[in-house]
């Protein structure tokens, strides 16, 4: 994991144990439990308000995984070139 531009040791550690506890079938069952998926406020047919995280699993873990992507949009040109493009 640390060969990707913005991932260092720390994330690194962590991510794997978070990995290795649990068996997932696919990425969206591995974030959901990281809590990294977006939710709705709905109320019957209206929408309220924007989406944002679930806010389940580990806050420290998630915490992490955004200052990861901090520096991944300076340092991996894949990253970046994405943020830009979403900007």
């Amino acid at each position: 994991m640390e060969s990707i531009p913005g991932v260092g040791p720390v994330i690194s550690r962590q991510m794997v144990a978070v990995l290795r506890s649990r068996t997932f079938e696919t990425a969206s069952q591995c974030a959901a439990y990281l809590g990294l998926v977006p939710v709705q406020h709905e109320s019957g047919s209206s929408v309220r308000g924007r989406s944002r995280l679930s806010m389940h699993g580990n806050a420290q873990l998630r915490a992490k995984l955004y200052m990861a992507a901090i520096v991944a949009t300076h340092h991996n040109p894949d990253i970046k070139s994405q943020h830009e493009l979403l900007l």
